[in-house]
């Protein structure tokens, strides 16, 4: 979503450039050529600029909205929230209908935890910007993401009786109708807006996390497959993965799980994934380094966790008739499984981990006997 915003930043910023020449008219008009030439300036600006934390920021650099904007942007990227939002407010300080900077401050409160802020924050920026299809849909999507969807419409209609039926609130409703699970009414309005944009990989991209949704895998597959084509995304490649691990193509899951890596080559849920797609071939020990792997990127996640308690409980089976190697992996599946216990809620659940943990104890217990009764039998033989 983030990599996403640049390009509407980019467009923002192009827009400011090619505005100069009207402010500025004695200067003479701003070619193309020079167009490119500020844009790639304030660009490497950016890139130098950004580790500068924001009261440093704001000291030294010339007060440009959208140099603000891009650093925002940066530290967003960076997981630096906090640091995030001052720079975005900063931005709309300096512009005050700047939308772009209203909808990404309430997505990063929203992220921070500061659930209601984001609607305060939209509200805030409809009293500036009345016209601007972008605060109008953000706002509809803050209240549904809230579970608030009867809200949700009733901002949408209001948004099309001032301003008509923009892109930004079609996708919105279509979002609404989404979440509140009216899958047909989802699916028609991106449906529609697809014939009107058909190079928008956003759309098809939310058509496929539909059909997933109602588990019609082969066209969730489709609509992702499309969206790529146009513009490639590691959260996509990742639910395609998930789609073909879902109709069976085990080899195809594995090939946009490696493309989802190759992006990023720090994108835990992918490693995760292949995890699952190398024990589903019992290639134990790449299951395990992609499961590590994971787990050294994103510390502490319980899905990671439990699929390594389940790894080295099955890989205890199979290693039976070794007996050190079965104890090795009974020890970390335990280990795992009291690890991930702590994640877990219902009373019931705990209860049955501790019943898995009872039985690798108990399948321990055999083992050690065995080994046990091996070693007197080989005393015996080697005292004759």
């Amino acid at each position: 979503m983030v990599l996403w915003r640049y390009t509407i930043f980019l467009l923002g910023l192009i827009i400011y450039i090619s505005s100069c020449a009207k402010k500025v008219p004695e200067q003479g008009p701003i070619t193309e050529e020079k167009k490119e030439k500020i844009l790639k300036e304030k660009m490497e600006f950016i890139k130098k600029a950004e580790k500068l934390k924001f009261e440093e920021a704001k000291t030294n650099l010339v007060p440009d909205p959208y140099i603000m904007f891009g650093l925002a942007l940066n530290k967003e990227n960076a997981g630096d929230l906090e640091e995030a939002s001052k720079f975005y407010s900063y931005a709309i300080e300096l512009k005050p209908n700047m939308s772009d900077a209203w909808v990404n401050l309430a997505e990063v409160k929203w992220k921070m935890g500061y659930k209601e802020d984001r609607v305060k924050i939209l509200e805030e920026a409809l009293k500036i910007i009345t016209d601007d299809p972008k605060i109008w849909g953000a706002l509809a999507i803050a209240y549904s993401d809230l579970g608030e969807n009867k809200k949700a419409e009733e901002v949408l209609k209001r948004a099309i009786s001032l301003i008509g039926m923009k892109k930004e609130v079609a996708q919105s409703l279509g979002y609404v109708f989404f979440r509140s699970k009216r899958y047909s009414l989802a699916i028609f309005v991106f449906s529609e807006l697809l014939s009107k944009y058909p190079d928008d990989a956003n759309i098809y991209f939310i058509m496929g996390d539909i059909y997933m949704q109602i588990k019609n895998y082969m066209k969730a597959k489709y609509y992702f497959e499309r969206g790529l084509n146009i513009r490639q995304d590691k959260l996509i490649l990742n639910k395609l993965g998930l789609c073909y691990f879902e109709i069976g193509a085990i080899d195809d899951a594995k090939e946009a799980f490696e493309k989802a890596i190759a992006i990023d080559k720090n994108f835990w849920p992918a490693y995760l994934n292949l995890g699952i797609i190398f024990k589903r071939k019992s290639d134990f020990e790449n299951s395990e380094k992609m499961y590590i792997k994971a787990l050294e990127i994103k510390k502490d996640e319980p899905d990671i966790i439990y699929n390594l308690a389940n790894l080295y409980e099955t890989y205890a089976s199979y290693t039976r008739m070794t007996p050190q190697k079965a104890l090795e992996n009974i020890e970390k599946a335990k280990q795992y499984l009291t690890m991930y216990v702590q994640y877990v809620e219902s009373e019931q659940d705990k209860q049955n981990i501790q019943k898995r943990i009872e039985k690798l104890e108990k399948s321990e217990a055999d083992i050690k006997r065995q080994l046990e009764k091996e070693m007197k039998k080989l005393e015996k033989q080697q005292s004759k």
